[in-house]
């Protein structure tokens, strides 16, 4: 089970990396203004054309020029792909511990759930922020269910870190659960 979620791992951070590859090389090729009907050029854009228009919907031309849409997109494909990546790698390494352990503790048993609440947690926070740029509001129920669950820390953070049109608390809240997390964790398991 290791092994597999190792692989899957290693799967989503190649595919990550080759999308964001992809988009970047159709911004540079439109920049660079190669014919947009020619075979490489026309295979790339419906290549890449769904993962465009995922973004379309949030990032219309008032709020960013088309133009600059691959490398939005490349960005956030990366930041999602790389978290993705992280979080299966982290259930990989949390089972890794279970399969080295000479004897299973209560220490190691809570260390490990807490820490897979952490994951879940961090990943309904990387959610709640993704579904919306996605074209997805609060009709839907996992977003509702997200917000739920991260609204009450993230509400508090807010006035004083919301700084014009951007809102730092979820990184905030992010690396704070993070950082708490691994303590924790470290000291249930060397319990």
């Amino acid at each position: 089970m290791i092994l597999i979620l190792n692989y899957l791992t290693l799967i989503i951070t190649v595919a990550t990396v080759a999308t964001a590859a992809a988009l970047l090389l159709r911004m540079i090729l439109q920049w660079a203004q190669v014919n947009p009907f020619g075979w490489f050029a026309l295979n790339l854009r419906r290549l890449t054309e769904p993962v465009m228009r995922l973004f379309r919907y949030e990032f219309d031309n008032r709020t960013i020029r088309f133009d600059f849409l691959p490398i939005v997109a490349a960005a956030l494909v990366l930041l999602n792909g790389l978290f993705a990546a992280s979080l299966v790698s982290q259930i990989a390494w949390v089972l890794g511990l279970f399969d080295r352990a000479a004897e299973i503790t209560l220490g190691l048993v809570l260390g490990s759930l807490l820490w897979l609440l952490v994951l879940c947690y961090m990943a309904l926070l990387f959610v709640r922020f993704l579904l919306p740029m996605l074209g997805f509001g609060y009709s839907n129920w996992f977003f509702r269910f997200a917000f739920q669950l991260t609204e009450p820390v993230l509400k508090p953070l807010r006035r004083y870190l919301v700084f014009g049109a951007f809102d730092f608390s979820p990184l905030v809240v992010l690396f704070l659960v993070q950082f708490v997390g691994v303590m924790l964790r470290d000291v249930l398991l060397r319990m």
